[in-house]
């Protein structure tokens, strides 16, 4: 009776030392969220906190940044550390300069790193993706030369796309949600159909922060997944913008929770959605708890 009571006791302690994985609402998409200061990677403390975030969110997809200063062997145990814990990580890369072929660092020499990490990977230590987020729209003369950055905005996916091809990963680019609104260099054809028919998926930036809000245009956006028969990803927004309506900075982490999870509700018919990105994570995880 003795060694059955000690049993037991041991069995409960194990029970309540053990952290229990966190569940995912059924309503809940698929969630991904960019990493900007991707530098915290050589930061064992940092990289523990990133994924007590990530992991209890439900996110299953990270867009880091491009870092050539850091170590290869910090990229390959950050990036084998999220494969382990079910997250793809994509390479984050892009410049609104390079429409015009200039930007520090260079498209090619983000391209080569690249090409030359992923040859150098052990196995599950590589990037399932090369992600873009160019945003040409931020040019002072963008009004003024909108055709000429289109073409080179073009020019620089297809650049991007070859390359990953040719790794035999994914390519995929951040787009604004009025996309629909803009010509690209084939005639009658506008900008989100011909980034769609290019890439493997788009994250479209559908950033507002109340659900029938963001649900309206993302309309659009979602029709355009269909219509090409790609991948959409919506997304959201979390630091400080000077506009109130876009960011759900300062909320609690609990309301944009709830809205997620409205809007992933909202949307499941859509064939084409097939997730939520949170911009980013930085501003994710500095959202107050209440």
């Amino acid at each position: 009776m003795l060694m059955l009571i000690s049993l037991l006791l041991s069995l409960a302690a194990s029970c309540l030392s053990t952290p229990t994985p966190a569940m995912r609402d059924e309503a809940q998409a698929p969630l991904g969220t960019w990493l900007w200061e991707s530098t915290i990677i050589s930061d064992t403390a940092k990289v523990a906190q990133f994924f007590d975030t990530t992991v209890s969110r439900g996110v299953e997809r990270v867009f880091a940044q491009v870092n050539a200063d850091i170590q290869t062997s910090d990229w390959q145990s950050f990036i084998s550390q999220c494969v382990s814990k079910g997250i793809k990580v994509e390479a984050l890369i892009g410049n609104p300069q390079w429409v015009v072929g200039t930007g520090t660092p260079s498209l090619q020499s983000q391209l080569d790193w690249i090409k030359q990490y992923q040859a150098a990977a052990i196995t599950n230590s590589g990037f399932a993706g090369i992600h873009m987020d160019v945003e040409p729209w931020g040019l002072d003369d963008w009004e003024a030369n909108k055709s000429k950055y289109i073409e080179g905005w073009e020019g620089v996916a297809q650049k991007v796309a070859s390359l990953a091809s040719s790794l035999g990963i994914t390519v995929a680019a951040d787009l604004p949600f009025w996309a629909n609104t803009l010509d690209s260099t084939i005639a009658g054809q506008t900008v989100d159909i011909w980034m769609l028919n290019l890439l493997d998926y788009a994250t479209f930036m559908t950033y507002r922060n109340t659900v029938p809000a963001l649900l309206d245009i993302a309309a659009p956006v979602l029709a355009a997944g269909n219509e090409v028969g790609k991948p959409v990803w919506l997304a959201v927004e979390t630091i400080q913008l000077p506009e109130d309506n876009l960011s759900y900075y300062g909320q609690p982490v609990s309301k944009l929770q709830s809205d997620l999870n409205e809007i992933a509700t909202a949307v499941q018919g859509q064939a084409s959605f097939a997730g939520i990105a949170v911009h980013d994570y930085d501003g994710w995880s500095a959202l107050p708890s209440t």
